[in-house]
């Protein structure tokens, strides 16, 4: 009966595996819709205009990568985009959510017109979409687009300071969201699905590893809860650079409960001697470090 159930945990966690394997690639691939923006960065020097800045794009560095320039406050300007937000096609600006301050988007139309929006003390959580995007709308004017200049305060920079940066419609918009929240629904019923089931063997069995099985799955789960931006969704009021906090956390947490499933689930010969500590302190870490990253950042 043991090898019968340790034969299934084995066959359910292959699944999830893979189901994750198989999600990760789907999201990244559903969530960047629409026309890619190359785009160009200049470091705010401080009192500098962004009507001024949006008409002269020639000042901005295209060729350097975005995590050279370090951690600080930056202007970002798009490529030119000549295409009109309509009634019956308006366009959204899309980037990934990323470690900021604050976040500007102003927009310049063919008329010369400018418009601006600026985040709040929340930060980009009311414009996160699904899959941890941030979206804004852009007016829609009698005029085309020109480009678009974002201001970015309170940049970590460590991977970018706009990435992703896409030009897509309400429609498009639209259809990811329900394809991400299909997608993030269905990885959800799975872990919930493989949590009951474990709780059912452990009724019958009383084996430790189970629970740490359906900790590390809980911990999954919240993480991919905060990370895909439904944490946002759930709680409009949240800050931005919180739920990236959360993020953290959870990460550092599902690392940990790898580790100690792991060593629970084998027999205790394999992890005796150095390995056993080496895991002990390793998982110690992990969870430390999200500890860590959540109050100090």
């Amino acid at each position: 009966m043991f090898r019968a159930c340790l034969t299934r945990v084995i066959a359910v966690i292959t699944i999830c595996v893979g189901f994750a394997a198989f999600a990760a690639p789907a999201n990244a691939q559903r969530a960047f819709i629409g026309r890619p923006l190359a785009v160009c960065v200049l470091p705010d020097t401080g009192g500098m205009n962004p009507a001024v800045l949006i008409q002269h794009p020639e000042r901005f560095d295209c060729t350097t990568d975005q995590y050279k320039f370090g951690p600080g406050n930056f202007w970002v300007i798009s490529q030119d985009i000549n295409q009109r937000s309509r009634s019956r096609e308006p366009l959204n600006a899309r980037i990934a959510s990323l470690w900021q301050q604050k976040l500007s988007l102003h927009v310049l139309y063919a008329d010369r017109r400018m418009t601006s929006a600026t985040t709040d003390a929340r930060g980009a959580t009311p414009l996160i979409q699904l899959g941890a995007l941030i979206e804004h709308p852009l007016p829609r004017l009698d005029a085309p687009v020109v480009r678009l200049l974002w201001h970015v305060e309170g940049s970590a920079n460590v991977r970018g300071i706009v990435l992703g940066a896409r030009l897509s419609t309400a429609a498009q918009s639209e259809r990811t969201n329900l394809t991400m929240a299909a997608i993030y629904a269905a990885f959800a019923g799975l872990c919930v699905a493989l949590i009951i089931y474990n709780l059912a063997l452990w009724g019958a069995l009383r084996h430790r590893f189970q629970l740490y099985y359906c900790a590390m799955v809980a911990c999954l789960l919240g993480y991919t809860f905060s990370s895909s931006g439904i944490l946002a969704w759930a709680m409009p009021e949240i800050a931005n650079n919180d739920r990236l906090r959360i993020n953290y956390l959870l990460l550092g947490f599902t690392g940990a409960s790898a580790l100690i499933f792991a060593r629970s689930f084998f027999e205790d010969r394999v992890f005796s001697g150095w390995l056993g500590r080496y895991t002990a302190a390793v998982a110690t870490a992990m969870a430390g470090v999200g500890i860590l990253f959540f109050f100090s950042a």
